[in-house]
């Protein structure tokens, strides 16, 4: 008889590109396939995109309920069906962020997935096209308005982006802007030094290049009650196009040069406000466990767990011995966990302190048990 798929993390779980485990085809294959079995027993996300009826569908119709019988073909279906909305992992009771003993993160599987084959198969010419937003709206700008008028009137045109980068004939496409909000903002004299002002503005690639009306608002939203706004020249796309099919390297280097140039604004003691949740998820979440080592500052937490709550103003509220004694949890972290405790009258304030002093807030119980191990 088949032994039972165990729903507890395989030896091949990692979601870390800088570990060289995420790159071990037969180890993502083992987590693929540890995944789709939970899922399959859980369906709870069966109402979201289309990976998740495919993948039952396949183990239903085709295969009897035996997710080992899935093919390749069939886990590339499910894997591109996804485009990272993420609601999956919100609404997993089984996920890293929830603290739970089976670590799953659907939506980071599929970025292995894709990293793995763009990796050994490199990227179609729809990928490398769509996945450089900043390029396109340069290539339209110098068009004089050319790609503008081809996009909504011309049928052969139309044909021809189907064809060549499957895009469908009746999608509406947006325009591009002939001045990109970075000019307005230099033009508005926004463009000033790190030191200066209390907010920078991330415009994203979309308000850069096609809306910068959006960005113009935002700017007179801020001013109207009483922010000192600035921006800075040279932000690119947050990288989350390039990474969607798997490039690391383009998001990595697209991240090296918006950390490069926010840094100093972070440094200086100000927010930065990105005008898209999408790129407000990137930076927040995605920057700091995706991007090289070397553009990782040493004294943040390694760990994504504790960087995501120290980071968002959670105190550190007690430490648990032995909490997990799986395999997992002693290698990870000698089976201690933590429990963190969110205060909104100081989560503010513990946020600022964390990002700028590196000071993690502690419970009096943790700071009595630094006292006594001293």
């Amino acid at each position: 008889m088949t032994e039972n798929i165990s729903y507890h993390p395989t030896s091949g779980l990692t979601y870390d590109p800088e570990d060289n485990l995420y790159w071990d085809a037969s180890a993502l294959h083992a987590e693929i396939e540890r995944t789709f079995e939970i899922c399959h027993g859980c369906r709870m996300c069966f109402k979201y995109c289309d990976s998740f009826p495919s993948l039952f569908s396949f183990i239903d119709d085709r295969h009897d309920g035996d997710v080992r019988k899935i093919s390749d073909v069939e886990t590339a279906q499910v894997m591109d069906e996804c485009f990272q909305c993420k609601l999956c992992e919100v609404q997993c009771p089984y996920t890293v962020r929830e603290n739970h003993e089976f670590q799953l993160d659907f939506p980071k599987l599929v970025h292995r997935y894709k990293a793995q084959r763009h990796r050994t198969q490199g990227s179609s010419l729809r990928d490398r096209v769509l996945g450089d937003p900043d390029r396109i709206a340069r290539f339209s700008r110098l068009s004089s308005g050319l790609v503008n008028s081809l996009n909504s009137r011309s049928q052969i045109h139309r044909l021809f982006l189907d064809k060549i980068l499957g895009i469908h004939p009746k999608k509406d496409l947006p325009k591009f802007s002939r001045k990109t909000f970075t000019q307005w903002a230099q033009k508005r004299g926004l463009i000033r030094s790190a030191e200066e002002g209390e907010v920078v503005i991330f415009p994203t690639c979309y308000v850069e290049h096609n809306e910068p009306e959006v960005g113009h608002d935002t700017v007179s939203v801020l001013e109207k009650n009483g922010i000192d706004v600035t921006c800075d020249k040279g932000l690119e796309c947050c990288g989350m196009p390039a990474w969607e099919s798997g490039d690391l390297e383009t998001f990595r280097e697209k991240a090296r040069n918006n950390l490069n140039r926010l840094l100093p604004h972070v440094q200086a003691g100000k927010k930065v406000v990105a005008i898209n949740p999408t790129c407000s998820m990137m930076l927040r979440q995605e920057y700091p466990e995706l991007v090289a080592t070397s553009d990782r500052e040493d004294d943040l937490p390694i760990d994504p767990v504790a960087k995501f709550h120290l980071g968002n103003g959670a105190i550190l509220e007690r430490i648990n011995l032995n909490a997990d004694l799986s395999s997992k949890g002693l290698n990870q972290s000698k089976g201690v966990m933590v429990n963190y405790l969110y205060n909104l009258d100081t989560l503010e304030e513990n946020h600022e302190l964390f990002f700028k002093t590196k000071e993690v807030k502690q419970s009096d119980a943790i700071k009595s048990l630094r006292k006594k191990l001293q």
